[in-house]
């Protein structure tokens, strides 16, 4: 437990109005960086897919008959659900059947 202290109030993104905490004055807080939108999503998505940071393109490691099980957030999380999906679902096409996938909601 930490001793009683300064403390600092945070301004966190919290339901719709938001929700101001304390929190001690010399805690580490961690802001988001802000960034301007892409333009074209789907397309940003697909050029990561096919150049990971690390690894394989999603293709490379697809083979014919696999079962894919892909995990997307629900609603109460910001996660841009129709690009990535879009996105996957045209690396998946001509080797995966539709049928052989499964969308969970985490």
């Amino acid at each position: 437990m930490r001793p009683s202290g300064a403390t600092r109030q945070v301004r966190l993104a919290y339901g719709t109005a938001g929700l101001t905490i304390d929190v001690p004055a010399d805690a580490t807080v961690v802001a988001p960086a802000h960034r301007k939108p892409v333009g074209d999503e789907v397309g940003a998505v697909r050029a990561a897919l096919e150049r990971p940071v690390a690894g394989q393109p999603l293709r490379d490691l697809l083979r014919p008959g696999a079962r894919v099980a892909i995990s997307v957030c629900d609603a109460t999380r910001a996660q841009p659900r129709k690009p990535m999906l879009a996105a996957i679902g045209d690396a998946l096409e001509g080797i995966i059947r539709p049928e052989d996938v499964v969308v969970l909601m985490a």
